[in-house]
């Protein structure tokens, strides 16, 4: 489960949006906290172009829906009546899961370079969900799903015929005693842009 990441897109990020979907946005338009959470607004690659969202995807009466697993997304009507039209990219910085190995306190670091994540955009709520894969073996040790994570080529062809493939991201997990507060910015671990751990409680 996926419930908040890093979204921050400088300069060098737009660059790579720009070569890996043809996309530009004003990187102003993510705001200063870098940390999205539940109900936050994030940017969004869908098929009708760049938007601004909400995580999480919520109608009246139901409980709000952070994540959808990829291998279901067919069989359940809520996420199924999406694929038509509600394909998205979320540009990601870093995610967190919450770690199963230490009574649910701590939390890991993964760094890579920008991510490309999965989603389904709902326009009637003017919200977004991320699509989850079972974990690889890096990040099983610390949760066992993570988000679906793309390279430019499948990204594409996500957003164009709906093929999703599960591409493997090498990453590489460090732990991080405290998640950041919603006004604390990312940590760079190594020199290449991050991907976080970590989970709402």
């Amino acid at each position: 489960m996926c419930a908040r990441f890093e979204q921050q897109i400088g300069p060098a990020q737009n660059q790579e949006l720009f070569l890996a979907l043809g996309v530009t946005v004003t990187p102003s338009a993510t705001g200063t906290d870098p940390t999205i959470h539940p109900t936050d607004r994030a940017l969004v690659v869908a098929q009708s172009g760049v938007l601004l969202a909400r995580f999480g995807l919520h109608w009246t009466g139901r409980p709000m829906v952070l994540n959808a697993r990829s291998e279901t997304l067919r069989e359940r009507p809520t996420f199924s009546r999406l694929l038509h039209r509600g394909r998205a990219i979320v540009p990601l910085n870093g995610f967190y899961e919450k770690s199963t190995l230490f009574r649910g306190r701590d939390t890991a670091r993964a760094t890579l370079p920008l991510l490309l994540g999965a989603a389904l955009v709902d326009d009637a709520s003017d919200s977004f969900v991320i699509l989850t894969q079972p974990a690889d073996e890096i990040v099983s040790p610390i949760h066992p799903r993570m988000p679906v994570l793309m390279g430019p080529l499948g990204a594409t062809q996500w957003l164009t015929d709906g093929t999703l493939v599960h591409e493997r991201i090498a990453v590489e997990v460090v732990p991080a005693l405290q998640p950041p507060a919603r006004t604390t910015s990312a940590r760079r671990v190594v020199q290449n842009p991050l991907f976080e751990q970590g989970r709402l409680d």
